[in-house]
């Protein structure tokens, strides 16, 4: 039965997540991106509505609570997810920012993560310009530093598309820009330890991808052979442009 649920974690930050409790296991855990929320991967989850998985709302996001971001805190937060919901096998499917945190979950519970999906990941070997950019987020963050967040946020769905080029700022109609800031400018400042990360991997990626460095993607599949690749004709946003596609790869990979 799919339901809303919400639980304390480690530093007291309120999470909320969607959990739909079946049998058929191992459970799946979606991951949203930055400026995004659970209703991301709202057109894949029809087809797994007849096993287990888990969508969050990662600190900062959605309907969770706010504190301090980290990938190590994300991480951390989603432990205390699996933990209350009983889960012992568990596959992460990490979109964006949200890749380096499926993987470093992958990397905490070896025998609890069977395999991880990574979807248009963001890190800094990865991605375009990434020192820029980390810097650029740095600034911005410095610069609001001297504004109040008095701002109401509100939950943006993500089941109507907008152009591409927009899509930013309708996600910073649902979290503070100086969250939003903080959250690429760690997730670019981690780095993908695949090396640390035995277990198959599926890695999705966008053909149309600007921030996506392809030379870097090409030497980091030569050198983990437990990654496999899939290319999909769109830009970054892979999951809410092509969802049925993506959903048929996770399914694929993460075994019907």
């Amino acid at each position: 039965m799919l339901t809303s649920d919400y639980c304390g974690s480690f530093d007291g930050t309120i999470l909320h997540y969607q959990v739909n409790r079946r049998v058929k296991n191992p459970t799946l855990l979606f991951i949203h991106g930055a400026g995004s929320n659970h209703t991301a991967w709202s057109r894949i989850l029809p087809r797994f509505a007849d096993r287990s998985y888990i969508a969050v709302d990662i600190r900062n996001h959605g309907l969770s609570g706010f504190g301090r971001f980290s990938i190590e805190a994300v991480t951390r937060d989603i432990a205390e997810i699996l933990h209350r919901e009983n889960v012992r096998e568990f596959i992460p499917v990490g979109m964006s920012i949200g890749a380096p945190i499926a993987l470093e979950l992958a990397k905490r519970f070896p025998k609890k993560a069977k395999k991880a999906v990574l979807i248009s990941p963001f890190s800094r070997s990865l991605t375009r310009a990434s020192g820029f950019l980390i810097e650029a987020m740095r600034t911005l963050r410095g610069l609001l530093a001297f504004v109040p967040m008095r701002r109401r946020l509100k939950l943006v769905t993500h089941e109507r598309l907008v152009p591409a080029v927009l899509s930013p700022f309708n996600e910073l109609k649902g979290v503070h820009t100086r969250d939003y800031a903080r959250t690429i400018e760690r997730a670019l400042g981690s780095e993908l330890d695949f090396g640390a990360v035995k277990q198959p991997t599926l890695l999705i990626t966008g053909t149309k991808d600007v921030f996506l460095r392809r030379r870097a993607l090409a030497d980091l599949l030569w050198r983990h052979p437990n990654i496999v690749h899939a290319d999909v004709p769109t830009h970054h946003l892979v999951v809410t442009r092509q969802p049925l596609r993506t959903a048929g790869l996770i399914a694929a990979f993460a075994g019907e």
